[in-house]
This record gives C-alpha cells, structure tokens and sequence, in this order.
C-alpha cells in the first residue's frame, strides 16, 4: 500500500496489537464521505456495497509514515457525553459544516481511550502515553484530511463509557475544547432500559464492568438493571465533574437548541451553515440515530416520564440525580 492509494481516501478502519507487532486494516473510501450517524454505520455501508469496498492489512509503519505525509490535524473539538442525551444529534448538526469530519465512536480512534489497549503489544508500559499520542495524532491527521479541504476541522464524538478515562484522553489533547453532554437521568434509564447501550450490557459481564467503572464483580451481580445504569450514570458525571476546565463546556439536553449548537461550533473553532440552510434543518429535524436520515424527529420526553417505574425513579435519585444537577449548575453559554 502506498502514499498515493492512501491520499486516494484508503483510512484506517481498526488497528490490531499482539505480542509480536501492529497491524492495522484499511478501507478504500474512495469518494464515499462519513455520513451516518455512527462510523460502524458508514464502515457497514460501504462492507456491503456492490461491490463492497476494498480492504488490505498493512504494518502500523504504512499508516506512521502516511500521516508523516500531512500537516498534523488535531481535534477542532471533542464531544464527552452521558449516553442517549443528545450527543448524536449534536454530532450531527456539527457535521453540516464544511470540510468538517465527524467520527462518532469510531473504533480506530476509541480503542486508544481505553487505559489497557497496549497491554498486549510491543510497546513497552513506559511507552504507552508516547505510544497513544503518536496514534491518535495519525489517524486524526488522515481523516481530518479526507474531505480534501483547505482548512480540515476533526470533530471526535466518544463513547458515553469514554467519558470514564476523559482524563487520559484531556492528557493526550490537554489544549483541545470539549463539551460534556448531560440529560436528566431518569430520562437516560428509560431509555437504556428499552434498548441497552453497550455499556450497559457489561452488566451481564461483570468482570467487564468492574473494570470499567471500578466496582467488585461480586457487587455487580447483585445489582438491578435499574440500578446499574443508574449507577453508571453517576460515575459518567462525576468523571467529567472532575475534569472540568478552561477548556471544557457542559450543555443539557433541554439546552441543545440550534442556537446552543451555533454556540458549540464557534467553541470548536467551526462555522455552521445559516439557520435556515437546508442541510442544517435536515440535521436538526431528523430522527438522530437514523442512517438513511428519513425518520422525522419527536420529542419523547413526556414518554419517557410516564414510562418511568418507581424502581427507576428512586435509582436515579439516589445515584445519579445529585452528580448530574452539580454538572447541570455549571451549564453557561
């Protein structure tokens, strides 16, 4: 693979370790753009396309010194969230601007939030911080050059369980603006509740999630569904509660209007299409979520609300309720 077919829009789609050496595997892009809501969406479009893009393995040199080729692009801005607060629909407002890329929970680039992502590598332990910040500096350099324009702005969208290592993540882009997306939690349960997000289902691999949120194995099994995300909401404010900063920003989901997100793009640096501009409505009016961009948007507040069991309510209230309105306090735009 060379310099040539990488500027011909082959990026990285995941990068693998084992003892021995780093291989990471490409996609032919071609003139395809990032459009869905979510970079496994795209990477699933384009899989089973006819015909389906090209993929190939290289060593992790192909895609050092491919980015050694460009100017190094580092996030305009990064997008911290609590889980179905939100966040997407921001994401995809941010996306209409030009010569912005959007990566929501990409892998290539979320794998390197994880704190033990090089415990099975050749990188030496003492290496690991140079290691991650050489990495997330590639991959963001090519895909922030990907659109072909003159003054590329990456927008990175992380997990919602991202938000637990924001302060590794702060270490690599200390210099970096972020907003940290929050709703009201009893409208986040319900939510999870009738479709779990990823971090949510560790709840059935306990060693998993006491790894990831910090909790004995033991403890977990002993938790309610309700409970567990409940909880897991807590810690996702209180992790961004301790890393706030000049740099950082929180926004509420009964805040997100066009307005507040003009307001979030001028803090990345970005510029947003007028108001009134088709591509900016289509965004804001659309069911976020939907890859085909077809489904009209509707509030479900009141449903959620009326979904809510006591079991719900009294979980998010002992939980969650009081790191969420300590983060909600600190809402200023």
């Amino acid at each position: 693979m060379t310099l040539a077919s990488v500027a011909e829009r082959w990026l990285p789609i995941t990068v693998n370790f084992n003892p021995t050496m780093v291989s990471v595997q490409w996609m032919e892009f071609g003139s395809k753009t990032i459009t869905e809501p979510f970079f496994q969406q795209t990477v699933r479009r384009l899989k089973t396309a006819s015909p389906p893009a090209a993929e190939r393995v290289t060593s992790l040199s192909t895609l050092i010194e491919a980015a050694e080729a460009l100017p190094t692009v580092r996030p305009a801005g990064l997008i911290f969230h609590v889980s179905r607060c939100g966040s997407t629909l921001l994401a995809n407002a941010l996306r209409t601007a030009d010569d912005v890329v959007l990566l929501s929970e990409a892998r290539p680039v979320g794998a390197f939030f994880r704190p033990n992502v090089f415990k099975d590598s050749p990188f030496p332990s003492e290496g690991w911080a140079d290691a991650r910040r050489m990495l997330l500096d590639c991959i963001s350099t090519l895909y922030a050059h990907s659109t072909g324009g003159p003054d590329p702005k990456l927008v990175i969208k992380c997990h919602a369980a991202s938000v637990l290592q924001i302060a590794l993540i702060r270490s690599v882009w200390p210099d970096v603006p972020f907003v940290v997306v929050v709703r009201e939690p009893v409208d986040v349960i319900i939510s999870n509740m009738a479709k779990a997000a990823g971090w949510l289902k560790s709840r059935k691999r306990p060693r998993i999630s006491a790894f990831m949120f910090g909790w004995k194995p033991d403890e977990i099994q002993g938790m309610s569904a309700e409970e567990f995300c409940a909880r897991g909401i807590g810690r996702f404010c209180e992790a961004a509660l301790n890393a706030l900063g000049p740099y950082c920003r929180v926004i509420d989901y009964e805040s997100l209007d066009a307005e507040r997100m003009r307001a979030i793009a001028e803090f990345f640096g970005i510029s947003l299409p007028p108001a009134d501009a088709p591509r900016f409505r289509k965004a804001i009016d659309t069911y976020a979520k939907d890859p085909e961009g077809k489904r009209a948007f509707a509030s479900d507040r009141e449903r959620k609300r009326q979904e809510a069991t006591d079991a719900v309510k009294l979980a998010a209230q002992r939980w969650a309720q009081g790191p969420y309105e300590a983060l909600r306090r600190l809402e200023h735009w």
